[in-house]
Order: structure tokens, then sequence, then C-alpha cells
């Protein structure tokens, strides 16, 4: 199910939109068929269109296989988005304000961190500007014709 939810607070920072989708989740009581609970979530950033369902299957086989608390994408080496956190962390990530995101949980937490390479330099490309929208197209153009040998 997809669920679009309007973040009233938006200008009060990312933290505010990440709160609210973290209390949607908690309040809706979706649940694991196996355990009866919620075992995590993947905070995605609406800024990175290029991410795809293939990239969010690599993060949360990671989480399945190394028991890590917090997964978090490398691209070419460096940490990015999307990141998954684990249900046991929700409390910390829901006492997050400003624009900081989940940095502070990421720093308290670096040894329960594992990484994985996602092998999709697009994905980590940022849509902040018009500039920036117009690159992205070129870029997700040019993949399409590689992807079918154009």
């Amino acid at each position: 199910d997809l669920i679009i939810l309007e973040n009233a607070d938006y200008l009060q920072g990312m933290s505010t939109s990440m709160r609210l989708g973290i209390q949607r989740l908690l309040s809706l009581n979706y649940r694991k068929p196996l355990t009866g609970e919620i075992d995590s979530t993947l905070v995605l950033l609406g800024d990175q269109p290029l991410i795809t369902a293939r990239d969010i299957d690599m993060l949360i086989a990671t989480y399945r296989t190394t028991g890590k608390r917090i997964i978090a994408p490398t691209y070419q080496g460096k940490r990015g988005n999307p990141i998954l956190f684990d249900a046991s962390l929700f409390p910390e990530l829901l006492e997050v304000t400003g624009d900081e995101g989940g940095r502070r949980v990421l720093e308290r937490h670096r040894d329960e961190i594992a990484t994985v390479e996602m092998g999709n330099p697009l994905a980590n490309i940022d849509v902040d500007t018009w500039e920036a929208y117009q690159q992205v197209l070129v870029a997700w153009e040019q993949k399409k014709k590689e992807e079918h040998g154009i």
C-alpha cells in the first residue's frame, strides 16, 4: 500500500517528515506476519528520484543478513541515502529535530552500521534545483539508452 502524508511542518526541517512517517507507520500497526512487530523502516529522501527497487532490495537483504541495526548505502565508497533503521531506534528517531535527519542517531550507533555498495551512482544524485533536475533527465536518458544498447 502507498500512503501519501502531507507534512504541514516541513519548514521546521527534514526531521519532521521522518517523524511523521514513523508515527504513521506505528499508528497503522503494520505487522510482520510471524513476530507481530515492525522490524525496521527505510528513510528515503524525496530529492533522490533515481533510487530503484533493486537498491531498496539490496538494503533490506543486507539488514536481514548482517544483524546490524542500521544499513547505509555507499556510492563509490561514500555513504549516502536512503538509510534503513531497525525499529529499536524509532524512539531516538522520534526525538530528532531540525534539518539533520537521522545524522545524530548514526553518530551514536557507528558500530551498528553495515554498509552496502550500491553500484548505482545515479541513485545518489540529489535533485534540489532546476539545473540538477535537467542533469538527472540527461543521465536517466543516457542510462536507458545504454540498457537498450542504443
